[in-house]
C-alpha cells in the first residue's frame, strides 16, 4: 500500500509509548540491509486506512525514502485501532514500560467490554494491579460507552476495582498548594503572556533565502553532506529548499507545525539518523535538569555535536549567540568550528512566522562544525 494512503494518527499510538529514536534506528538499518519486517496493521472503516500498530517501520521507510509499504488490512474504526494499539507491544516488538501498559488498561476499559482479569491477562499484569489503576481514577460512578461492531454498549464500572470502604468513612485528595496558573510560553521563555495561543515554543520560520546561501558553499554539495537531519524542521523551509536542490532530508520536530514527522524530541535521540544536522534551532530550551529554568543554544550544540553519527552541524543563529563564556569552548580552535558565515544583509525572520514581530528584519548568521576539524574557523560572508 502507498503510504500516503495510511491515516497515521499518534493519538492512536500510547502516548507513554511515543516513538523511540532507537528502535526507528534499528529498523532504518534492517530496511537498508534487505530485511523483511512484519506488515504493518492498519484498520479500514471505508473511509480512512487507520494506522494501529507499526508506527515505527513507517517511520524508517518515510526516511529512507520508500513510499510503499506491506500491510494487512482489517476491518474496523478509529477506535479499533486504538484498541488494537493498546495491546500490539505486548506479545511483540519493544517490550512495555508499566506506564505504557497503565495507559492501556485505562483505554481497554473505556472503549471495551473487557473485564479486568482478561485485562490484566492481556498485559501480563497482576488482576491487583488493574483493580488499582481503576481507584486512581475515581471511576466509582461513572459508565463507559464502549463501541463495538456498531454497537454502542452502556458499561458500569463501579464494580470494577478492589472492594469499596464504608460509606461512613470520608476521604478526599491532599489538597494542592496554592499555585499561579502554569504559563507554558513564559517557561520556555520565548514569549510574552499576551502570546497565549500563539505556537508553542521557540518559533521563527527561516528566511529560505539563508538555506540557498549555505549550500551555495562548496563543501555542502550533496554528495559530502549525505543524509541531512533537519531536526527543528518547523513547517520545513529549510527541508523543502534543501530537497528542491537534491538533498534527502529527514525532517523531524517536537512540535506539530504542519510538516515532518512530530512528538520527536531532539535531546531524546542518541544516535543520528543522518551524518550533517542542518537547521534553525530554537535559543531556549526547559531545563535539561529538571529545574524551572531555561537552557541556553549551548545544550543543542552540546547534544548535536555528541552524537556519534554525525560529521557536520549547521546552525543558523544570531550573531549574539557567540558572546557569552558558557559558549566559548564551542567556538575555539581544535573544536570543530569550520565556518562563520555572516549575512552581509538581513534576513526575513518573524517570530511565530507574523509579519512584524521582532521587527522582521534580523542579523544572522551561519555556524558550522566538521566534527574532528582542529583548525581555525574560516569566515565565509554570504549574501542572501
Amino acid at each position: 500500500m502507498k503510504i500516503n494512503e495510511i491515516t497515521i494518527d499518534y493519538e492512536i499510538q500510547l502516548k507513554a509509548r511515543g516513538i523511540d529514536p532507537g528502535t526507528q534506528a534499528g529498523y532504518v538499518e534492517a530496511l537498508s540491509n534487505g530485511v523483511k519486517l512484519p506488515s504493518v496493521i492498519v484498520f479500514h472503516d471505508k473511509e480512512s486506512f487507520w494506522l494501529a500498530d507499526g508506527f515505527h517501520r513507517i517511520g524508517a521507510a518515510k526516511f529512507l525514502g520508500r513510499s510503499d509499504i506491506n500491510v494487512k488490512v482489517l476491518d474496523g474504526t478509529r477506535q479499533d485501532a486504538m484498541i488494537y494499539a493498546a495491546t500490539a507491544n505486548a506479545e511483540h516488538g519493544k517490550p512495555m514500560s508499566q506506564a505504557e501498559k497503565k495507559e492501556a488498561g485505562l483505554r481497554l476499559l473505556e472503549l471495551t467490554t473487557l473485564s479486568g482479569r482478561e485485562i490484566a491477562r492481556r498485559l501480563a499484569v497482576a488482576n491487583s494491579t488493574v483493580d488499582n489503576w481503576v481507584s486512581a481514577q475515581n471511576w466509582a460512578d461513572r459508565k463507559v460507552t464502549p463501541t463495538r461492531n456498531g454497537t454502542t454498549y452502556e458499561m458500569d464500572t463501579s464494580n470494577i476495582g478492589p472492594a469499596k470502604e464504608q460509606e461512613s468513612i470520608a476521604w478526599s485528595p491532599k489538597p494542592e498548594p496554592d499555585e499561579k496558573p502554569f504559563n507554558k510560553h513564559a517557561f520556555l521563555g520565548v514569549a510574552r503572556p499576551e502570546d497565549e495561543g500563539r505556537p508553542e515554543g521557540d518559533f521563527i520560520p527561516t528566511d529560505p533565502r539563508a538555506v540557498k546561501a549555505l549550500i551555495n558553499m562548496e563543501p555542502f554539495s550533496p554528495e559530502w553532506t549525505g543524509v541531512i537531519w533537519e531536526p527543528c524542521c518547523g513547517n520545513g523551509v529549510v527541508s523543502k529548499v534543501l530537497i528542491e536542490d537534491g538533498y534527502t532530508v529527514y525532517s523531524t520536530d517536537l512540535y506539530d507545525r504542519g510538516y515532518g514527522e512530530i512528538n520527536l524530541d531532539f535531546f531524546s535521540f542518541y544516535m543520528s539518523p543522518a551524518q550533517t544536522i542542518i537547521t534553525n534551532p530554537p535559543y531556549q530550551f526547559p531545563s535539561r535538569t529538571g529545574g524551572t529554568g531555561t537552557d541556553g543554544v549551548e545544550v543543542f550544540i552540546e547534544h548535536a555535536l555528541s552524537l556519534p553519527e554525525i560529521k557536520r552541524v549547521a546552525l543558523l543563529m544570531p550573531p549574539s549567540k557567540l558572546h557569552t563564556e558558557s559558549r566559548r569552548k564551542f567556538f575555539e580552535t581544535g573544536s570543530g568550528f569550520r565556518y562563520y558565515c555572516p549575512f552581509v544583509n538581513r534576513l526575513v525572520m518573524n517570530r511565530y512566522g507574523i509579519p512584524g514581530e521582532n521587527g522582521g528584519m534580523m542579523d544572522f548568521s551561519w555556524y558550522v562544525w566538521d566534527v574532528g576539524y582542529q583548525g581555525r574557523a574560516e569566515v565565509r560572508h554570504l549574501t542572501a
